[in-house]
């Protein structure tokens, strides 16, 4: 999530006098971008992200993120490709097998897809966790027709569906796939 410098170094105390642990403590990486990571009581691992120092607004309390993304350890990223481009998002940078990232929305939330290890290097953990990640990506959709058909498509691109659409207690439409690498989809519609 890019944020401001000053964001990082405020964002990781107030997150470990909450029970975080640091993995990696803020600083400046290769290309300018200044990083910490933490891991919150929960379990899961958080990448902060500064694209410059030169931000200079006042830093809002509590630090705000101005973009979210979720980042997943993949085996290929463009084996997966095929899924997600099935799940109808559109690649907007494009680095092979080294990195795939989607735009979802603009300045809200972002999907990338690096190779597990690469990932788990960037985030300071173990590249051999394994079983369910505790996680369920959510994909709405506009219309029945719709979840069909990404389940459809999902299946045909690699990956399974794992229950079929039905309507559900929640009162919406909703079935769930994986993607070739596990990671669990609910693919919905309201009511």
């Amino acid at each position: 999530m890019p944020l401001s410098v000053d964001i990082i170094t405020l964002g990781v105390p107030a997150a470990t006098a909450k029970g975080a642990t640091v993995i990696k403590p803020a600083r400046k990486q290769l290309f300018g971008e200044f990083t910490a990571v933490y891991q919150a009581p929960d379990g899961a691992v958080w990448k902060l992200a500064a694209a410059s120092k030169k931000d200079t607004d006042p830093v809002p309390d509590p630090p705000k993120p101005t973009e979210s993304a979720i980042y997943l350890g993949v085996a290929k990223p463009m084996a997966s490709r095929a899924f997600y481009e099935g799940l109808g998002m559109s690649v907007n940078h494009d680095y092979g097998d080294k990195f795939l990232d989607f735009a979802i929305a603009d300045g809200v939330c972002r999907l990338g897809l690096l190779p597990r290890k690469a990932l788990a290097k960037d985030a300071g953990v173990d590249e051999h966790g394994d079983g369910f990640s505790a996680l369920v990506l959510t994909h709405i959709a506009a219309s029945r027709d719709d979840v069909d058909a990404l389940l459809a498509a999902a299946d045909s691109a690699g990956g399974r569906v794992t229950a079929a659409a039905a309507r559900t207690d929640r009162g919406d439409y909703a079935g769930h796939c994986t993607d070739p690498d596990g990671y669990h989809w609910r693919i919905t519609t309201p009511g």
